[in-house]
């Protein structure tokens, strides 16, 4: 009676570690002295602040059949796991046999032992683990002779700055939901003569500047070290950016209030605003100067200027917001003698095209085929008081306009590929 309470005991001790109840005498004849070695261990990437159990993956050499059916040597002695400062062993969970390819001359058998950890919030450093069964014989644990280890890493969350989208004197910046345990160390400013941040989070205007600053700060990790968060950008003051293209490039306005000069045999010239953050924002454009043939229609932050050979134009555009007034201009000039195709009057409009363009006339949709497709388009339909009712940059031979819900009447439909040349239709809606 007592060998069979001593033996209960034992099964009931060791399903505490998820081992099998099977009683392992070590010192028998032929019995092999260490349970299988271990080869990696798989852990994945812990947040930094989280303390919910993580799987991690442990494999050692497969079992040897002399073990016997039932045989499992497994990660779960006392003394298996060593681990970073607060962290718990919970369970092993499962053991598979799974075939491993290290990339050395085809794949090998391995035990996966499946194991739930539990980290602490914070704690990193490294974990150790080892093979173990316990021998009933010599009532102690024997564990495999090499030992298993892995650096933990702890993830760090990605961090955004939140603020005023601009700045007219002073703003307020925060983090978005900064996790418990992480500091703010600085602020920082891409521009300190135009903003100024304390480490409070307050931003201000300096000097009447004009432009974009971009916003960060650095951020103190309870795991360790310093996280940067993503940028943020700012207007301050009355600021004028955006990007011109002509002749196939694209190019930023990044210094507010500096005169863009475009000297080029390219006839068209297309000017993309950023628009303010201000909901009461206006545009002004204005001609300061012109001669030669030109042509220029402008819609809000948007503007296009076509120019024949040799002709010039200088354009203004002048950004009024609660923060005050700045003036962008545009001198543009083409130098080249042949200029572009592009009728003069409704007469020519309908002449020779390469383009297909149908049905004309239209009631729901506008399709324009045998455009290049190594070159990108830019397509705009004005009706016949200039205002432009559709406009959009495409790629590809074939796109195709909805114009259900343009009103009746006659439209001029223009194509210019990124030399420049100008494919011009009239175009009748009639439902």
């Amino acid at each position: 009676m007592t060998n069979k309470l001593l033996l209960l005991f034992l099964s009931l001790y060791l399903g505490c570690f998820s081992v099998s109840s099977q009683a392992y005498y070590c010192e028998a004849p032929n019995f092999p002295a260490m349970p299988p070695e271990g080869v990696m261990l798989e852990v994945p990437p812990v947040p930094c602040g989280s303390a919910a159990d993580i799987t991690v993956y442990y494999y050692a050499d497969a079992m040897n059949p002399i073990y016997g059916s039932g045989f499992s040597p497994a990660p779960i002695g006392p003394a298996s796991w060593v681990l970073p400062s607060g962290w718990q062993f919970i369970q092993k969970t499962r053991t598979d046999r799974v075939k491993y390819d290290f990339g050395v001359g085809g794949k090998i058998d391995l035990d996966r032992h499946t194991v739930i950890l539990r980290p602490s919030a914070y704690s990193s450093g490294t974990i150790s683990v080892k093979n173990a069964f316990y021998c009933q014989d010599a009532k102690k644990w024997i564990y495999s002779k090499n030992t298993v280890t892995k650096a933990v890493v702890r993830s760090q969350p990605t961090l955004t700055v939140s603020g005023p989208s601009s700045i007219c004197s002073s703003g307020q910046f925060s983090i978005t939901n900064l996790p418990t345990g992480f500091t703010i160390e600085s602020w920082k400013s891409s521009n300190v003569n135009g903003l100024t941040i304390n480490n409070s989070g307050i931003g201000t205007r300096m000097n009447n500047f004009n432009g974009n600053v971009v916003v960060s700060a650095t951020v103190a990790s309870p795991c360790g070290g310093s996280i940067t968060t993503q940028s943020f950008t700012v207007s301050v003051g009355s600021s004028i950016g955006g990007t011109y293209s002509y002749g196939g490039g694209t190019y930023n306005i990044n210094l507010p209030g500096n005169g863009i000069s475009v000297s080029n045999s390219a006839p068209s010239i297309y000017i993309y605003l950023d628009k303010p953050a201000y909901p009461s924002s206006s545009y002004t454009w204005v001609t300061t100067y012109q001669t030669g043939n030109s042509s220029f229609s402008a819609n809000g932050s948007y503007a296009y200027m076509t120019l024949s050979g040799g002709a010039s134009r200088s354009l203004a555009c002048t950004i009024t917001t609660p923060c005050g007034s700045n003036t962008v201009t545009f001198s543009c000039y083409n130098y080249s003698s042949g200029g572009f195709r592009i009728a003069a009057d409704e007469g020519n409009l309908n002449e020779k095209s390469f383009l297909s363009i149908y049905p004309i006339p239209t009631n729901q949709y506008l399709q324009i085929d045998n455009m290049d497709s190594e070159s990108s388009h830019f397509i705009k339909l004005n009706n016949f008081l200039g205002q432009t009712v559709y406009e959009e940059r495409v790629e590809g031979q074939t796109h195709i306009i909805d114009t259900g819900k343009l009103p009746n009447g006659i439209y001029i439909l223009d194509v210019v590929n990124t030399e420049g040349v100008i494919e011009r239709k009239k175009v009748i809606v009639q439902k």
